[in-house]
């Protein structure tokens, strides 16, 4: 854009006018380019200017101890800290926000029984803000609650606060185990099968179908068999990926005998294409 003659501006403002109620107001001042003029005032974005201490915009919780909030004061903190980031708020049906406030609840009582659970909740809430959302809402171009228990953001969390040296989602990918936890495998169980296949291998998620989801030998197999084939049609996955994930979260010890881990390797073998003979368990 070209320099803007601020004589011309100037007089084209002097001679504006404004309707207000029918009636013709001939707007008298001249605003002055030296100045340091708020051309968007408060008022004209008071959402945007709005003071986060009041009560009126994100509810009672600021005033409060961590210790003495409720669910409400848990999903108004949600929403504070996405204001923060993206000077909006997110709508996120009450409802729909609870369930999810739960989840994480549930998260910090089954992987860390002896802490403050609201402390922890609340850390977790800002812990996501933090180091996750951003890469969320990049990801997927859009962002709701549900992001936030995705099981990839729940192990880098857990594996944050157990201490471990990374809290990457993408090192983890790349190099870490994921925790093997009831909750965990609960929440990978809950989404993509594949997804499920491709992070922990065959054997802890057809253990955790067979022991905990009291599936039977069969069912089980089907499951890891309709998530393989899944994994290769849709990702071109290769033998050598799956083997290599499956060992690591080896040596799998007389805990596993009963699901027969051999029988399970011929079995899809024989249904999938897929060479698991020869994986090592030990």
């Amino acid at each position: 854009m070209g320099r803007m003659n601020k004589l011309a501006i100037s007089d084209a403002i002097k001679k504006a006018r404004k309707e207000v109620d029918g009636v013709t107001v001939e707007i008298k001042k001249e605003v002055s380019f030296q100045e340091n003029c708020d051309l968007f005032p408060s008022e004209t974005f008071k959402i945007a200017n709005a003071d986060w201490f009041d009560e009126r915009v994100v509810g009672a919780f600021r005033a409060k101890s961590i210790v003495d909030w409720n669910k409400k004061d848990f999903l108004d903190f949600v929403k504070h800290l996405y204001f923060q980031k993206f000077a909006c708020t997110p709508t996120i049906p009450p409802a729909h926000g609870y369930m999810y406030l739960n989840v994480i609840e549930e998260i910090c009582v089954n992987n860390f029984p002896e802490s403050q659970i609201k402390m922890l909740k609340a850390r977790y809430i800002s812990w996501y803000f933090e180091n996750q959302i951003l890469k969320d809402t990049i990801k997927y171009r859009t962002w709701n609650i549900k992001k936030m228990v995705h099981p990839k953001v729940v192990a880098a969390f857990i594996m944050h606060f157990s201490g471990s040296a990374s809290d990457s989602v993408d090192s983890i990918k790349k190099s870490n185990r994921l925790p093997v936890n009831e909750s965990l495998l609960e929440l990978y169980f809950r989404g993509d099968a594949a997804e499920f296949i491709r992070c922990y291998g065959v054997i802890i998620p057809f253990a955790f179908l067979f022991y905990s989801k009291k599936f039977s030998w069969e069912d089980s197999l089907e499951y890891v068999a309709a998530a393989i084939a899944d994994l290769v049609l849709s990702k071109n996955i290769k033998d050598t990926v799956l083997r290599k994930v499956t060992e690591q979260y080896g040596p799998y010890n007389s805990r596993f005998d009963k699901i027969a881990p051999e029988r399970l390797f011929v079995a899809l073998t024989d249904k999938t294409g897929v060479n698991f003979i020869g994986v090592k368990i030990k």
